[in-house]
């Protein structure tokens, strides 16, 4: 026993000694660049070009459309935002299996929706520009659309109260900003 630990010990020492002996393998110096270029934001060094046929295969993966829920409105349609190119919109889904509707239709991305409880509108937020001061809007099924908010202000956290009549939410101004509320107008138009 002690002696195929013994000649287990030597052969690994015999294999070590000649492997730090072995001269250094070409190329195992500093490294080279062969082949740098630039790409995008990065500057790629040594990095084999993509060739055109991968490229084609994963634009199929990298180039598709999200769709994330919002809301329910009292009709029982469906509120969604749907991703188109560079910005996500609102859409309703009228029952199971129905086409989108479009309802939105910006530069800038909507960033979310909710039904306004007892009522036929829906509260939206955007940005202008990509600035995040997001502003409140409410809309209507029909397209009529009223702003809330005061631009120049970042808005968001938006909660209505049970019965729709109480709408609070931040709102953040240069300097320290109050919360502010707005109770809806007797019209419904807003």
């Amino acid at each position: 026993m002690k002696s195929h630990f013994l000649s287990g010990a030597i052969l690994s020492a015999v294999m070590l000694s000649q492997a730090i002996a072995q001269p250094t393998p070409l190329g195992a110096g500093p490294l080279t660049i062969m082949d740098e270029r630039q790409v995008g934001n990065a500057r790629v060094e040594n990095v084999p070009a993509i060739p055109d046929d991968v490229r084609a295969a994963v634009q199929r993966y990298q180039n598709f459309r999200s769709a994330q829920f919002q809301d329910w409105p009292p009709d029982g349609s469906m509120l969604i935002t749907t991703r188109f190119g560079s910005t996500s919109q609102l859409h309703r889904v009228r029952t199971p299996d129905a086409h989108r509707q479009q309802l939105t239709f910006y530069d800038e991305p909507v960033a979310g929706a909710q039904a306004i409880p007892g009522s036929e509108r829906f509260l939206f937020s955007r940005d202008t520009g990509g600035d995040e001061w997001f502003q409140l809007f409410t809309r209507g099924l029909d397209g009529s659309t009223a702003l809330l908010t005061a631009p120049g202000t970042r808005n968001q956290s938006a909660r209505f109260s049970n019965d729709g009549q109480l709408l609070a939410w931040s709102q953040a101004v240069r300097g320290p900003g109050p919360l502010y509320s707005r109770r809806r107008s007797h019209s419904g138009d807003q």
